[in-house]
């Protein structure tokens, strides 16, 4: 049988002892470590999430700048409907002053040709 002194089994216990005892410190040192580096992660993700938020009020900024832009492009296209329907009318206008001066110059020219022809016939005749 072996024999193991008393004294050297204190030794080893407390040996072991000593050991955990270290064992935790350095777990629970890595454990903080792990915890300071995890609060460091979470600092750069609110950095990211508040940067984020800033991104997302730009674009909610920039979207309504192109509702606005929208709405002046959509009184520029019923400003040109207007003028679009305005000039039509001109056009229209002008075809129909253009046919009535049309109409009225051959009538002054058949009058000025018949005046010509009779003043031909009253020179010839007299």
């Amino acid at each position: 049988m072996v024999e193991v002194r008393v004294d050297t089994l204190q030794r080893l216990f407390s040996s072991l002892q000593t050991d955990m005892q270290q064992f935790r410190a350095d777990v629970t040192a890595h454990f903080a470590h792990i915890d300071a580096q995890f609060a460091r992660i979470d600092e750069r993700f609110a950095r990211i999430d508040e940067r984020f938020a800033q991104v997302d009020e730009r674009f909610a900024q920039i979207d309504a700048r192109f509702a606005q832009v929208d709405a002046r492009f959509a009184l520029v296209d019923a400003r040109f409907e207007q003028f679009d329907a305005k000039l039509a009318a001109l056009v229209q206008r002008f075809d129909g002053l253009q046919r009535d001066m049309t109409v009225q110059f051959r009538w002054i020219a058949g009058l000025m040709i018949s005046g010509f022809a009779a003043m031909v016939v009253a020179m010839l005749a007299g």
